[in-house]
């Protein structure tokens, strides 16, 4: 499915699927946590493997998108 290699915009989940996004986010806490303490101080691997992309506007990484 196509749609599963994109980027969803926050602001849609938080409409359509507030649920799924509470889930999502610790989902990606516990995630990043133990990539933290696998790769200590590296803040750049946290940023790109963070479910969530910080920018202007917040996206959630469906798989691989930029």
């Amino acid at each position: 499915m196509p749609e599963a290699l994109e980027c969803w915009p926050v602001s849609m989940f938080e409409q359509l699927l507030p649920r799924h996004l509470q889930i999502i986010y610790e989902i990606n806490m516990r995630f990043l946590k133990e990539v933290s303490i696998k790769f200590p101080g590296d803040n750049d691997r946290l940023r790109r493997m963070s479910l969530v992309i910080e920018g202007d506007q917040k996206k959630i990484r469906m798989d691989t998108c930029r």
